[in-house]
């Protein structure tokens, strides 16, 4: 392309420019390795030298070699656009590697990938060895633990009580030997500490249901101090597989100790605290993988009480409540490392913007899930009116970190809501205020916001230029 030009033929100049450079610092080196060697050979003896030579005289040093003939290389032109030129005069010795069109070239993009095979080599011999083989041997580890149980349980070698008391004495024995070991060996100290915590997760499980041993309070006491202390070691050790650990543990706690009370408030308050704790530490160390993690298990939970719990007039309320709670957790964690400049390159922020709609879009389409029921009037208020003041919110804190990006999620999705909910269950002889007061509330908070996009960004443009 014509416009195209231009551009080329300055990376050609520039790339000619890097070439030569390159050619005078080989020119250089080879003239000062030819003095050093002139020098060595015609300095005078030291003090030292003859004391030595008047009881033994070395063999004659050889002399240098003649400097051969300078090398003359034309580059040829690859195109009409690059000119040919010649590589300046330089002195060769015997000593040195010949230098040629092909060895300046390549010599660098050689040693580059040769260096970088031999890193790449280095860091998988490494991560097998220091990190694979270490984990692998601790899953080995809590698989023989949970097997040699079974084989116990079905023989009926031991009792209940005493495999407990037996999974407890290993699982803390562990976690001891794992601090004795901290200051030698802290990655296999990191591991056997998982281990260790896994395996009091699952006894103090067997504990409580198929033995009974262990009532639901201090069973679930005893868990959430074991999830505390996995995420202290977490901070401590400074390793994401143990807060992993700790995080699958916490989620698993109301499952494993459940006795279908169908207490909900009480499981997504406990999710809620989890949550924070656990993406308050992700912040800290700046570890993305727990936010996946933590937002996996929270929404697939969440998705399968909705599916499988819900009833539309007596958990309406607890469903807005902690999706907006869910939300602003993730949501907010994603805002705060933008805002804390956690995200610096281009692939980073590109990554935070997509958590952030993700999580957008789970939250509105939850809410189009609510609005599809057969409702009171009432509810119906309290549905829009929860649409109008989430979408303000959002609009209002996105703005300033991601633009205009989630006026594209935020508008389209609170419409289809609305037009769903139009179609479907709409009636004008009780629905008609609420259909006209949320449509023109809905029309103003996107009209202005447009405007106030627009109104923004011929600011920032006008600064630009006057600047």
């Amino acid at each position: 392309m014509p416009e195209t030009d231009p551009k080329i033929q300055e990376l050609e100049n520039r790339l000619d420019r890097l070439v030569r450079t390159q050619i005078d610092f080989q020119k250089e080196i080879s003239l000062i390795r030819g003095e050093i060697t002139r020098l060595r050979a015609t300095r005078p003896p030291t003090p030292a030298e003859r004391v030595r030579g008047s009881l033994y005289t070395p063999p004659e040093r050889p002399k240098p070699a003649p400097p051969k003939e300078a090398i003359h290389t034309e580059r040829q032109p690859t195109d009409q656009t690059e000119s040919s030129y010649k590589l300046p005069h330089r002195v060769e010795y015997e000593d040195e590697p010949v230098l040629s069109s092909a060895t300046v070239s390549g010599d660098p993009f050689s040693r580059f990938f040769s260096s970088y095979t031999e890193n790449a080599r280095a860091d998988l011999e490494k991560f097998i060895g220091e990190n694979l083989i270490s984990k692998i041997g601790i899953l080995v580890l809590v698989l023989g633990v949970g097997i040699g149980s079974k084989y116990a349980i079905d023989n009926n070698l031991i009792s209940p009580l005493a495999r407990i008391v037996i999974g407890y004495i290993f699982g803390f024995g562990l976690v001891g030997l794992a601090i004795k070991l901290k200051p030698k060996y802290h990655n296999f100290s990191a591991v056997l500490i998982s281990g260790g915590m896994a395996i009091m997760y699952f006894v103090t499980y067997f504990a409580y249901s198929p033995y009974q041993l262990i009532a639901q309070l201090p069973a679930f006491s005893l868990m959430v101090m074991f999830t505390i202390f996995t995420v202290a070691a977490a901070l401590i050790y400074n390793r994401q597989v143990i807060a992993h650990v700790g995080l699958v543990g916490s989620y698993a706690v109301p499952f494993l100790l459940s006795n279908d009370s169908g207490n909900y408030l009480a499981l997504f308050g406990y999710m809620s605290v989890v949550n924070t704790g656990i993406l308050a530490i992700s912040i800290k160390r700046s570890w993305k993988p727990i936010f996946y993690t933590s937002s996996v298990f929270t929404w697939a939970i969440f998705y399968g009480w909705f599916v499988t719990k819900y009833t539309a007039p007596q958990h309406f309320n607890l469903a807005l409540v902690f999706l907006a709670a869910f939300f602003v957790i993730f949501y907010g964690t994603k805002l705060t490392q933008e805002r804390l400049g956690m995200e610096t390159g281009e692939g980073d922020k590109k990554e935070n913007l997509i958590c952030a709609l993700a999580t957008g879009f789970i939250f509105y389409a939850f809410c189009f899930a609510l609005s599809d029921a057969a409702l009171e009037s009432a509810k119906y208020w309290t549905l829009f009116a929860y649409l109008a003041a989430a979408s303000i919110a959002i609009l209002a804190t996105s703005f300033r970190t991601y633009g205009r990006a989630f006026m594209y999620l935020v508008v389209p999705f609170v419409w289809v809501i609305y037009g769903g909910w139009h179609l479907n269950r709409y009636d004008p002889s009780q629905h008609f205020s609420i259909a006209a007061v949320f449509a023109g509330l809905f029309f103003a908070i996107f009209y202005f916001s447009i405007l106030f996009h627009r109104f923004t960004k011929d600011n920032f443009t006008l600064i630009e230029h006057t600047s």
